[in-house]
């Protein structure tokens, strides 16, 4: 049984039997007319992904970064809050669950060169600025949490809002201009 083609005839959409070949990059497919050629443009041209702007690319990581900071914050709540355990610790678990999330969206829906070069060396490149970005982020809400002795809750979502700007601001350059590249 003939492979049939979907294939375009003076701007119709068309269906053909599967006898084509490849000629010059386009692909040759036969016509239903006078026996002359028609010529498919080669469709892998098409199919390139169009980069992103470095603003697209920005709102991107916003939106993103905004469900996952749902996430940290959501673990950070729960864990701090209803099980009273301690900040470094609520802090600790809140950012590795938020930091997986945002990496493994990110890499697919935000940066395009995710996937070009050597990927076991972005994961390594990754997990070196996510251990900076960490210890920056862990550090500054520590911080401010002691420095403002901190004990009502508004002072720890304050706290975790400022650190956690901090870190998506460290992380978006980073990752833009470093492990992501396009």
């Amino acid at each position: 049984m003939a492979k049939r083609h979907r294939y375009t005839l003076g701007g119709r959409v068309c269906h053909g039997p599967g006898i084509s070949s490849w000629v010059g990059g386009r692909l040759v497919l036969p016509s239903f007319r006078k026996g002359e050629p028609v010529t498919v443009a080669d469709t892998a041209a098409n199919t390139e992904p169009r980069k992103l702007g470095v603003f697209n690319q920005l709102a991107r990581f916003i939106i993103i970064g905004g469900g996952c900071a749902v996430i940290d914050f959501g673990t950070y709540s729960l864990l701090l809050g209803v099980l009273g355990w301690p900040i470094w610790l609520s802090k600790s678990l809140s950012f590795i669950l938020g930091t997986t999330a945002s990496y493994v969206i990110n890499r697919k829906f935000t940066f395009q060169g995710a996937g070009q070069g050597n990927t076991t060396a972005k994961v390594g490149a990754f997990v070196v600025l996510y251990t900076t970005t960490f210890f920056v982020n862990m550090g500054s809400n520590q911080l401010l949490c002691v420095v403002f002795n901190a004990q009502e809750a508004w002072q720890f979502t304050l706290f975790w809002v400022i650190a956690q700007g901090l870190g998506t601001m460290i992380n978006f350059i980073m990752l833009k201009l470093l492990i992501f590249r396009d």
